[in-house]
């Protein structure tokens, strides 16, 4: 009976030291997340959200705030905020990686040798066709999710991320209105791609590409990566082009003829809250014009408000992004 006894205590003895190891070991990582053991293995079975940045919007520690400030804060304070709401809707799902200049794009490519000649230069301004290029490049070579940096996430993307297929968002900003199908081509600032070296990443690189040797001109004003993309996407005799579109996926249309929402419908002021357009119940992201509002110095005062400004003013774009940090 005494020997009986004696084990029982001791189970009980090994079971409280047990649990009270895991708690401490609990807390430690807690207070020092550097403790995990499995810290370096974390995350790596997660595929990669990418974020390109034109360097001249990080901050390059001016004077007025020398040494205070990290030298990859954005200078744009909205994008700031886009950011933290693209990472409170996806960073559970996936690795977010800002690639932030022509180096960084490089640095992921294997060499300056694998950037376009035209584009070897740190110090270069990035227009439409050599973004289009470093998404083709990099989505040829790692596959994963690709977000322009200038949406508002509403909903995590990777419920709707197929295993197999690419995936297209939203719709062609360029087109006014369309039907509920949405349009011919999408929208490029969200795309997802299940594997890399996709063949249509092979296809829309290539034709990015020529485009950027060619300086641009006549082949960007034709918009060359989306006659690539109608061209060799969605070929039905072919399997590995067929791609799933999703147009309702974002917020940048309203009403019964989805006329493209501009500007000035998301800087429209005194709605206490109340949108004068609807979101759908289907929208992962807000498609924010922030090209437009920059080509046009009407608007040259939104680019000046600083993170606690546009929070605390009365513009739709600011509910909108409470709705999103809310969540």
């Amino acid at each position: 009976m005494q020997q009986t006894t004696i084990w029982t205590s001791a189970a009980i003895l090994v079971f409280v030291a047990i649990i009270g190891g895991s708690i401490m070991a609990h807390n430690i990582t807690s207070e020092n997340p550097f403790a995990d053991r499995n810290i370096l293995t974390k995350g790596l079975n997660r595929p990669t959200l990418w974020l390109f940045y034109d360097s001249s919007e990080t901050n390059a520690r001016s004077w007025s705030d020398f040494m205070a400030r990290s030298s990859h804060a954005l200078n744009l304070p909205y994008l700031n905020l886009a950011y933290e709401s693209i990472v409170r809707h996806n960073g559970q799902d996936f690795n977010v990686e800002a690639l932030v200049g022509i180096e960084a794009v490089a640095e992921k490519l294997g060499g300056w040798e694998q950037i376009p000649e035209p584009m070897r230069r740190p110090a270069m301004t990035f227009a439409p066709h050599h973004i289009a290029w470093i998404r083709a490049a990099i989505l040829k070579k790692y596959g994963g999710l690709w977000v322009d940096p200038s949406i508002v996430s509403l909903a995590p993307f990777a419920p709707v991320c197929d295993p197999v297929k690419p995936v297209f968002f939203g719709t062609d900003q360029t087109v006014l209105t369309c039907g509920v199908e949405g349009t011919a081509v999408p929208d490029f600032r969200v795309i997802w791609v299940p594997q890399a070296e996709h063949k249509i990443f092979s296809v829309l690189e290539d034709a990015a590409r020529r485009v950027v040797m060619q300086g641009g001109g006549g082949a960007a004003a034709r918009y060359d990566d989306k006659w690539a993309f109608i061209q060799y996407v969605g070929i039905a005799e072919d399997p590995e082009t067929t791609v799933i579109l999703l147009p309702q996926a974002e917020l940048a249309r309203n009403g019964a003829n989805m006329k493209r929402l501009q500007a000035e419908d998301f800087l429209a002021a005194g709605s206490e809250g109340q949108l004068h357009f609807a979101v759908p119940s289907t929208a992962l992201y807000v498609a924010f014009p922030l090209d437009e509002i920059r080509r046009r110095r009407t608007f040259g005062w939104f680019l000046r408000e600083s993170e606690d400004q546009i929070l605390s003013a009365d513009l739709a774009i600011t509910h909108l992004l409470k709705m999103s940090l809310s969540k």
